[in-house]
């Protein structure tokens, strides 16, 4: 006779085929998971693991977010479409045209939206590996195939748009590009998105360019201006990145406008908060911060991947907020994460993402401090 237990997740069985392949996504490590596991002051702990901002959040939007709490609103619910926010979008980046912008609860809220409106039971995506694994999430949970292209650490995981193009086909319904992409930070030129764009029109299918690191190469490499033109393109940006709001998860993206309407019947309301899309609106103007965020990037970047060269380790060239090494044969991804925690160092170890070799780490550019205090880690090794 069954147990209560197993009878309930027979009411599951149903899913049990659909879901079997799929793993939860698994995040980076928290500095309170760290503290409590090592009995380690929080203050002492440096996360780099998770490609968050280093230098905290924007000032302009942490002012904003105080003079809110003063007010006393929490009471009523947040702008279902963000359009106070997708107005100062507008004027901030007027190159996006004609075309839509959509906002949610971090991109990959716009992901889900995108998936739902798309995607259906057989139908089939195209996923560049190793790279951000909520392609495949959504991908599966709307029944979908995840169609992989393996990439290859001899190739710095460069695409061979030749053979990426062969296999765009009628059954592809998304083509998923991250540029930079996560975690390699190697990026494709506008030429090689065309042609990629160009085969999946042909066939039938969308391109999503998902530019999450965009603002760490430069504001003009990013190809928003590119959607009112071509109706099969969608690009996905967020505030969690360069702008530091990745606690107030505001994702946004742009359009084709002949998708807007059906894609309001597939997004989930009142998506993002109040907070999170007011800190949005004031972070998005102040140049002050982003200069200061990309600068110390350039500089960090550059430190970290001559210092882990110096080091014997194989660093591929990043355009993003991190970058990603290889260190073996030395060690396993595991091990080298193992020896950094004790000393209160985050690092995400790259190897859980699918298609990565298993001594694939990825670090986030840190402040100059913190960057010091990793290398000399590693050098203890």
């Amino acid at each position: 006779m069954k147990s209560k237990n197993e009878e309930k997740l027979d009411l599951l069985a149903y899913k049990k085929a659909h879901l079997s392949s799929l793993k939860p996504y698994i995040a980076g490590k928290s500095i309170i998971e760290i503290a409590e596991l090592y009995n380690l002051p929080t203050s002492n702990i440096i996360k780099l693991g998770s490609n968050e901002n280093p230098l905290g959040s924007s000032p302009a939007a942490l002012e904003a977010i105080n003079y809110y709490l003063q007010k006393n609103q929490f009471n009523f619910y947040p702008d279902a479409l963000g359009q106070s926010l997708v107005k100062n979008i507008k004027q901030e980046f007027p190159e996006i045209g004609q075309a839509e912008i959509i906002t949610g609860n971090g991109m990959d809220n716009v992901l889900e939206g995108i998936a739902r409106l798309i995607l259906k039971k057989g139908d089939q995506t195209l996923i560049h590996l190793p790279t951000f694994e909520y392609y495949e999430i959504i991908t599966r949970w709307a029944e979908a195939e995840p169609i992989f292209y393996q990439t290859k650490p001899a190739d710095n995981f460069k695409i061979n748009i030749d053979e990426f193009l062969a296999s765009i086909k009628p059954e592809i319904k998304i083509v998923f590009l991250c540029n930079p992409n996560n975690p390699t930070g190697n990026n494709l030129t506008w030429p090689e998105i065309e042609i990629i764009l160009k085969q999946a029109k042909k066939v039938g299918s969308f391109v999503f360019l998902d530019e999450a690191y965009i603002e760490y190469i430069s504001p003009e490499n990013s190809q928003i201006n590119k959607v009112q033109k071509y109706d099969n393109l969608m690009i996905g940006r967020t505030f969690s990145k360069i702008h530091g709001l990745a606690a107030l998860r505001i994702g946004w993206g742009v359009l084709p406008s002949n998708l807007i309407t059906e894609y309001r019947k597939v997004q989930t309301p009142f998506s993002t908060n109040s907070l999170g899309l007011l800190a949005a609106e004031k972070a998005l103007t102040d140049h002050e911060f982003i200069q200061k965020s990309f600068e110390n990037n350039k500089i960090g970047l550059t430190y970290l991947s001559n210092s882990l060269k110096e080091l014997g380790f194989t660093v591929f060239d990043s355009q993003a907020n991190f970058l990603s090494f290889q260190v073996s044969p030395r060690f396993t991804a595991k091990e080298f994460c193992d020896y950094l925690l004790p000393k209160g160092i985050i690092v995400r170890n790259a190897s859980l993402f699918r298609g990565s070799p298993d001594d694939l780490i990825r670090l986030t550019v840190g402040t100059p401090e913190q960057n010091k205090k990793v290398i000399q880690a590693i050098q203890a090794i």
